[in-house]
């Protein structure tokens, strides 16, 4: 598969995400790398960036490592900050989320809303960025 750039993938850790809404949306993120190898950062945030990790093309953490437990401004202002340091914005901005938060105005880059199974309707997003809901994970 070709290598995609670089992707920033931003994980809402807010109250309102149960555990394993974190870790459905850990294991989707694992499945994506797997099909397409990219530099990747893995943003968690909740009123505020609460972590930034880089990953290579391969390397990816173990899911059972701890990841920390919204306002979703913060992680486009990252990413805003991050693209004027480095001359070149990310190709596209994958935020998962319940979608129970504050938007910032359109950032001028693709975003894809990852919606968890239980989280909110297309219509509580803003008109921009693409809404993508997970399914319910097999029982």
């Amino acid at each position: 598969a070709p290598a995609l750039g670089w992707i920033v993938f931003a994980i809402d850790t807010s109250g309102s995400m149960s555990d394993e809404e974190i870790s459905q949306i850990l294991s989707e993120l694992q499945a994506f790398r797997e099909t397409f190898p990219c530099r990747l950062t893995v943003l968690q945030a909740d009123a505020d960036i609460a972590g930034v990790s880089e990953f290579e093309a391969w390397d990816f953490p173990n899911p059972k490592e701890q990841w920390t437990i919204a306002d979703f401004r913060p992680v486009f202002k990252w990413v805003r900050d991050k693209t004027a340091k480095e001359g070149e914005p990310p190709a596209a901005l994958i935020y998962a989320t319940d979608g129970y938060g504050t938007f910032p105005d359109a950032p001028g880059l693709p975003v894809i809303w990852l919606v968890t199974p239980n989280g909110a309707g297309r219509e509580c997003f803003p008109e921009w960025g693409a809404w993508v809901q997970l399914q319910e994970p097999d029982r």
